[in-house]
């Protein structure tokens, strides 16, 4: 029987995460690339960072919030999983996607075309970025990573963001499609 599911870091199919986790691994070092089901509090030092893609039940906002106090990186990617909850800690707040992107993917307003909206370093390199049912993020203090541009000349909302946790740093992006191996 054949088993995929979305997000799967060992998963080769479409919708899984394998390529991320090799190119990780190629730009990182294999050591410093793990994959967890549950994350250990306790071996986080503060030079690390988490990636959560689309996060699915409980982990730690007390535990989180004092890793990236401490310095530590914690990139929350996620549309319609969990991550509510540590946006809600952080007062982001997620939206519906626009309906009249200046950009799409074969005229479908649902895989609307991102930009930079910023010269943040990660997104120094980036031209565009092609989004699947994104969710956008709203913060007032955080910085803009990446925006979809609506027709009209309008700036648009966000769909990244980033800023400082105490001597640490936290980016929330509305579109974990964007790591699955097809969009890669």
């Amino acid at each position: 029987s054949a088993q995929a599911a979305p997000f799967d870091p060992n998963g080769a199919d479409w919708e899984g995460c394998s390529r991320l986790v090799d190119l990780a691994r190629e730009e990182l070092g294999v050591t410093r690339v793990q994959v967890l089901e549950e994350v250990d509090y306790e071996r986080l030092g503060s030079s690390d960072g988490l990636l959560l893609i689309h996060p699915e039940g409980s982990y730690d906002l007390d535990e989180l919030s004092a890793f990236m106090k401490m310095g530590g990186r914690v990139a929350v990617v996620d549309d319609f999983g969990d991550g509510d909850r540590l946006l809600d800690r952080f007062r982001i707040i997620r939206g519906p996607a626009p309906t009249d992107p200046l950009q799409m993917l074969r005229g479908n307003p649902q895989l609307p075309i991102a930009t930079p909206a910023s010269g943040h370093p990660i997104v120094a390199d980036v031209a565009q970025v092609v989004l699947n049912h994104p969710t956008t993020v709203k913060h007032a203090d955080l910085s803009s990573l990446l925006r979809i541009p609506r027709v009209g000349g309008e700036v648009g909302p966000d769909v990244a963001l980033a800023g400082q946790v105490g001597e640490g740093r936290l980016v929330a992006l509305g579109d974990p499609s964007i790591f699955i191996n097809q969009m890669l």
